[in-house]
Protein backbone atom coordinates (compact mmCIF):
# COMPACT_ATOMS: atom_id res chain seq x y z
CA UNK A 1 0.00 0.00 0.00
CA UNK A 2 1.65 3.06 -1.02
CA UNK A 3 1.67 5.69 1.86
CA UNK A 4 -0.63 8.89 1.40
CA UNK A 5 0.89 12.60 1.29
CA UNK A 6 -0.16 12.62 4.54
CA UNK A 7 1.43 9.84 6.17
CA UNK A 8 4.82 10.46 4.62
CA UNK A 9 4.45 13.91 6.13
CA UNK A 10 3.79 12.38 9.35
CA UNK A 11 6.96 10.45 8.61
CA UNK A 12 9.33 12.95 7.78
CA UNK A 13 8.09 15.02 10.83
CA UNK A 14 9.13 11.62 13.18
CA UNK A 15 12.29 11.32 11.45
CA UNK A 16 12.92 14.90 12.28
CA UNK A 17 11.62 15.02 15.68
CA UNK A 18 13.89 12.06 16.44
CA UNK A 19 16.85 13.76 14.90
CA UNK A 20 16.24 16.76 16.95
CA UNK A 21 16.25 14.66 20.18
CA UNK A 22 18.94 12.69 19.36
CA UNK A 23 21.17 16.41 19.02
CA UNK A 24 19.71 17.16 22.23
CA UNK A 25 21.38 14.36 23.89
CA UNK A 26 24.45 14.35 22.33
CA UNK A 27 24.39 18.28 23.54
CA UNK A 28 23.69 17.02 27.01
CA UNK A 29 26.19 14.20 26.90
CA UNK A 30 29.15 16.83 26.03
CA UNK A 31 27.93 19.08 28.73
CA UNK A 32 27.95 16.53 31.56
CA UNK A 33 31.64 15.49 30.24
CA UNK A 34 32.59 18.77 30.90
CA UNK A 35 30.96 18.49 34.43
CA UNK A 36 32.37 15.23 35.14
CA UNK A 37 35.91 16.74 34.40
CA UNK A 38 35.30 19.23 36.56
CA UNK A 39 35.67 16.58 39.49
CA UNK A 40 33.49 18.65 42.85
CA UNK A 41 30.28 16.97 43.90
CA UNK A 42 28.57 19.31 42.54
CA UNK A 43 29.62 19.12 38.83
CA UNK A 44 29.23 15.40 39.65
CA UNK A 45 25.75 15.80 40.13
CA UNK A 46 25.27 18.15 37.65
CA UNK A 47 26.73 15.51 35.14
CA UNK A 48 24.15 12.67 36.56
CA UNK A 49 21.50 14.98 36.04
CA UNK A 50 22.58 16.01 32.10
CA UNK A 51 23.30 12.16 31.53
CA UNK A 52 19.90 10.88 33.23
CA UNK A 53 18.16 13.42 30.73
CA UNK A 54 19.96 12.78 27.40
CA UNK A 55 18.77 8.46 28.33
CA UNK A 56 15.48 9.96 28.73
CA UNK A 57 15.25 11.80 25.35
CA UNK A 58 16.57 8.35 23.47
CA UNK A 59 14.41 6.06 25.28
CA UNK A 60 11.67 5.64 22.16
CA UNK A 61 14.53 6.57 19.59
CA UNK A 62 17.01 2.99 20.13
CA UNK A 63 20.14 4.27 19.66
CA UNK A 64 21.76 1.34 21.38
CA UNK A 65 25.57 3.38 21.05
CA UNK A 66 24.93 6.19 22.74
CA UNK A 67 22.52 4.70 25.52
CA UNK A 68 25.33 2.38 26.36
CA UNK A 69 27.98 5.28 26.37
CA UNK A 70 25.71 7.37 28.72
CA UNK A 71 24.68 4.50 31.39
CA UNK A 72 28.64 4.17 31.58
CA UNK A 73 29.62 7.50 31.82
CA UNK A 74 26.42 8.04 34.13
CA UNK A 75 28.01 4.79 36.47
CA UNK A 76 31.49 6.66 36.33
CA UNK A 77 29.88 10.06 38.14
CA UNK A 78 27.58 7.81 40.39
CA UNK A 79 31.18 5.76 41.28
CA UNK A 80 32.85 9.15 42.23
CA UNK A 81 29.59 10.47 44.21
CA UNK A 82 29.88 6.91 46.15
CA UNK A 83 25.96 6.16 45.35
CA UNK A 84 27.40 2.51 44.61
CA UNK A 85 24.24 0.87 44.23
CA UNK A 86 23.17 2.56 41.36
CA UNK A 87 26.50 2.49 39.62
CA UNK A 88 26.75 -1.28 39.46
CA UNK A 89 22.89 -1.20 38.26
CA UNK A 90 23.97 1.61 35.44
CA UNK A 91 27.27 -0.71 34.60
CA UNK A 92 24.80 -3.60 34.07
CA UNK A 93 22.79 -1.90 31.70
CA UNK A 94 25.87 -0.57 30.02
CA UNK A 95 26.74 -3.99 29.12
CA UNK A 96 23.70 -5.31 28.15
CA UNK A 97 23.91 -2.67 25.26
CA UNK A 98 27.82 -2.88 24.58
CA UNK A 99 28.98 -5.76 25.68
CA UNK A 100 32.53 -4.98 23.90
CA UNK A 101 33.37 -1.93 26.18
CA UNK A 102 35.90 -2.63 29.15
CA UNK A 103 35.24 0.37 31.31
CA UNK A 104 31.69 -1.16 32.91
CA UNK A 105 33.15 -4.20 33.81
CA UNK A 106 35.87 -2.65 36.19
CA UNK A 107 33.37 0.38 37.22
CA UNK A 108 30.77 -2.59 38.03
CA UNK A 109 33.55 -4.77 39.79
CA UNK A 110 35.13 -1.92 41.47
CA UNK A 111 31.73 -0.09 43.01
CA UNK A 112 30.54 -4.25 44.22
CA UNK A 113 33.95 -4.13 45.89
CA UNK A 114 32.87 -1.59 47.84
CA UNK A 115 29.81 -2.84 48.77
CA UNK A 116 31.86 -6.31 49.28
CA UNK A 117 29.69 -8.04 47.04
CA UNK A 118 32.34 -9.67 46.08
CA UNK A 119 30.54 -12.30 44.13
CA UNK A 120 29.23 -9.66 42.42
CA UNK A 121 32.74 -8.20 41.60
CA UNK A 122 34.10 -11.60 40.74
CA UNK A 123 31.48 -12.32 37.92
CA UNK A 124 31.78 -8.49 36.48
CA UNK A 125 35.76 -9.31 36.62
CA UNK A 126 35.14 -12.67 34.99
CA UNK A 127 32.79 -10.96 32.34
CA UNK A 128 35.32 -8.47 31.82
CA UNK A 129 38.53 -11.02 31.47
CA UNK A 130 36.67 -12.57 28.80
CA UNK A 131 37.09 -9.33 26.72
CA UNK A 132 40.36 -8.11 27.87
CA UNK A 133 42.08 -10.74 29.67
CA UNK A 134 45.07 -8.43 30.25
CA UNK A 135 43.14 -5.82 31.78
CA UNK A 136 45.04 -4.98 34.72
CA UNK A 137 42.26 -3.22 36.59
CA UNK A 138 40.13 -6.35 36.31
CA UNK A 139 42.91 -8.79 37.55
CA UNK A 140 43.81 -6.84 40.51
CA UNK A 141 39.79 -6.81 41.72
CA UNK A 142 39.15 -10.19 40.76
CA UNK A 143 42.34 -11.49 42.54
CA UNK A 144 41.22 -9.07 45.57
CA UNK A 145 37.46 -10.86 45.23
CA UNK A 146 38.19 -13.91 44.52
CA UNK A 147 40.02 -14.45 47.87
CA UNK A 148 37.55 -12.57 50.14
CA UNK A 149 34.83 -14.80 48.52
CA UNK A 150 36.90 -18.38 49.32
CA UNK A 151 37.64 -16.98 53.05
CA UNK A 152 33.56 -16.73 53.17
CA UNK A 153 33.23 -19.75 52.06
CA UNK A 154 35.92 -21.58 54.09
CA UNK A 155 34.05 -19.55 57.41
CA UNK A 156 30.80 -20.66 56.28
CA UNK A 157 31.60 -24.21 56.14
CA UNK A 158 33.88 -23.84 59.34
CA UNK A 159 30.34 -22.38 61.16
CA UNK A 160 28.21 -25.45 60.18
CA UNK A 161 30.78 -28.03 60.54
CA UNK A 162 31.15 -26.84 64.20
CA UNK A 163 27.22 -26.04 64.65
CA UNK A 164 26.27 -29.84 62.46
CA UNK A 165 23.88 -27.92 60.43
CA UNK A 166 23.73 -27.80 56.81
CA UNK A 167 23.26 -24.86 54.56
CA UNK A 168 19.37 -24.74 53.34
CA UNK A 169 18.53 -26.22 50.11
CA UNK A 170 18.44 -22.47 47.96
CA UNK A 171 22.28 -22.91 48.98
CA UNK A 172 23.11 -25.92 48.09
CA UNK A 173 21.47 -25.22 44.69
CA UNK A 174 23.20 -21.80 44.24
CA UNK A 175 26.46 -24.51 44.33
CA UNK A 176 27.77 -24.69 41.11
CA UNK A 177 30.74 -27.21 39.99
CA UNK A 178 33.45 -25.59 37.98
CA UNK A 179 33.60 -25.73 34.31
CA UNK A 180 36.86 -25.28 32.08
CA UNK A 181 37.16 -21.32 31.66
CA UNK A 182 37.35 -20.62 27.65
CA UNK A 183 37.44 -16.77 26.95
CA UNK A 184 35.66 -16.93 23.74
CA UNK A 185 32.63 -19.27 25.36
CA UNK A 186 32.50 -17.06 28.39
CA UNK A 187 32.13 -14.03 26.21
CA UNK A 188 29.37 -15.58 24.52
CA UNK A 189 27.83 -16.55 27.73
CA UNK A 190 27.62 -13.03 28.98
CA UNK A 191 26.24 -11.70 25.58
CA UNK A 192 23.51 -14.36 25.58
CA UNK A 193 22.66 -14.02 29.28
CA UNK A 194 22.67 -9.89 28.46
CA UNK A 195 20.22 -11.13 25.72
CA UNK A 196 18.33 -13.00 27.89
CA UNK A 197 17.80 -9.94 30.59
CA UNK A 198 16.49 -7.97 27.77
CA UNK A 199 13.85 -10.18 26.64
CA UNK A 200 12.32 -10.41 30.18
CA UNK A 201 12.40 -6.94 30.59
CA UNK A 202 10.28 -6.72 27.27
CA UNK A 203 8.08 -9.53 28.57
CA UNK A 204 7.64 -8.34 31.75
CA UNK A 205 6.68 -4.98 30.35
CA UNK A 206 3.82 -6.81 27.55
CA UNK A 207 2.50 -8.80 31.08
CA UNK A 208 2.01 -5.37 32.40
CA UNK A 209 -0.06 -4.10 29.46
CA UNK A 210 -2.05 -7.30 29.01
CA UNK A 211 -2.71 -6.87 32.54
CA UNK A 212 -4.06 -3.18 31.99
CA UNK A 213 -6.27 -4.03 29.03
CA UNK A 214 -7.88 -6.99 30.94
CA UNK A 215 -8.63 -4.69 33.95
CA UNK A 216 -9.81 -1.85 31.83
CA UNK A 217 -12.05 -4.43 29.88
CA UNK A 218 -13.54 -5.80 33.62
CA UNK A 219 -14.41 -2.28 34.78
CA UNK A 220 -16.24 -1.38 31.38
CA UNK A 221 -18.24 -4.85 31.63
CA UNK A 222 -18.88 -3.71 35.52
CA UNK A 223 -20.14 -0.10 34.94
CA UNK A 224 -22.28 -1.31 31.87
CA UNK A 225 -23.60 -3.85 34.32
CA UNK A 226 -24.67 -1.38 36.91
CA UNK A 227 -25.74 0.66 34.26
CA UNK A 228 -28.69 -0.98 31.76
CA UNK A 229 -30.47 1.89 30.82
CA UNK A 230 -27.28 3.70 29.60
CA UNK A 231 -26.32 4.27 25.56
CA UNK A 232 -23.49 2.20 24.62
CA UNK A 233 -20.54 3.53 22.15
CA UNK A 234 -18.20 2.06 20.31
CA UNK A 235 -14.51 3.74 19.16
CA UNK A 236 -14.14 3.76 15.16
CA UNK A 237 -11.03 5.23 14.61
CA UNK A 238 -11.13 8.79 15.98
CA UNK A 239 -14.60 8.95 16.32
CA UNK A 240 -17.42 7.14 18.32
CA UNK A 241 -20.35 5.92 17.32
CA UNK A 242 -24.07 4.56 18.78
CA UNK A 243 -24.07 0.73 19.44
CA UNK A 244 -25.97 -2.10 21.28
CA UNK A 245 -25.02 -2.73 25.03
CA UNK A 246 -25.30 -6.06 24.56
CA UNK A 247 -22.83 -5.90 21.40
CA UNK A 248 -20.65 -3.78 23.46
CA UNK A 249 -20.68 -6.61 26.59
CA UNK A 250 -19.99 -9.21 23.85
CA UNK A 251 -17.05 -7.12 22.64
CA UNK A 252 -15.71 -6.10 26.05
CA UNK A 253 -15.94 -10.08 26.69
CA UNK A 254 -14.60 -11.34 23.71
CA UNK A 255 -11.51 -8.86 24.30
CA UNK A 256 -10.59 -10.23 27.53
CA UNK A 257 -10.96 -13.52 27.10
CA UNK A 258 -8.03 -12.66 24.41
CA UNK A 259 -5.71 -10.54 26.46
CA UNK A 260 -6.22 -13.30 28.88
CA UNK A 261 -4.69 -15.83 26.64
CA UNK A 262 -2.47 -13.90 25.10
CA UNK A 263 -1.05 -13.34 28.87
CA UNK A 264 -1.23 -17.09 29.41
CA UNK A 265 1.16 -17.38 26.24
CA UNK A 266 3.05 -15.23 27.42
CA UNK A 267 3.80 -16.73 31.00
CA UNK A 268 4.66 -19.98 28.99
CA UNK A 269 7.08 -18.46 26.93
CA UNK A 270 9.00 -16.24 30.13
CA UNK A 271 9.07 -19.76 31.86
CA UNK A 272 10.53 -20.87 28.66
CA UNK A 273 13.41 -17.50 28.68
CA UNK A 274 13.77 -18.05 32.71
CA UNK A 275 15.15 -21.79 32.34
CA UNK A 276 17.32 -20.50 29.83
CA UNK A 277 18.76 -18.00 31.75
CA UNK A 278 19.43 -19.94 34.82
CA UNK A 279 21.55 -22.61 32.78
CA UNK A 280 23.21 -19.86 30.80
CA UNK A 281 24.05 -18.25 34.37
CA UNK A 282 24.74 -21.60 35.72
CA UNK A 283 27.40 -22.40 32.64
CA UNK A 284 29.08 -18.93 33.12
CA UNK A 285 29.44 -19.44 37.02
CA UNK A 286 30.73 -22.64 36.63
CA UNK A 287 33.75 -20.41 34.39
CA UNK A 288 33.91 -17.93 36.92
CA UNK A 289 34.49 -21.06 39.40
CA UNK A 290 37.76 -23.01 37.41
CA UNK A 291 39.36 -19.15 36.79
CA UNK A 292 38.63 -18.26 40.74
CA UNK A 293 40.77 -21.58 41.28
CA UNK A 294 43.60 -21.05 38.43
CA UNK A 295 44.27 -17.22 40.31
CA UNK A 296 44.26 -19.29 43.98
CA UNK A 297 46.42 -21.89 42.34
CA UNK A 298 48.78 -19.32 40.75
CA UNK A 299 48.98 -17.68 43.62
CA UNK A 300 50.19 -20.79 45.59
CA UNK A 301 52.75 -21.83 43.25
CA UNK A 302 53.83 -18.38 43.43
CA UNK A 303 54.29 -18.37 47.21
Amino acid sequence: MVPSPAEKGNEGDDETQAASRLKIAQEHKAKGNEEFQKGTKASLEAAVGLYTRALDLLQSDGDINMSASLFANRAAALLKLNKLTEAVDDCRRAISLDPKNIKPYWRGARASASLELWQNAVEFCAAGLAVDGKNEELLKIFKQASEKVQKIKKRRESETGSSGVTGSKEEEEEEVEPIPFHAEEAEDLQVKVNQLHRRLTVMTEEMKFLETECRRCEVVEAEMEAAPSARAFRQTGRVFVLSTREGELSRMRGKRAEKSEEKRKLQERRGGVEHQLKETERRLKGMVKDLQRRQLAQKGSAG
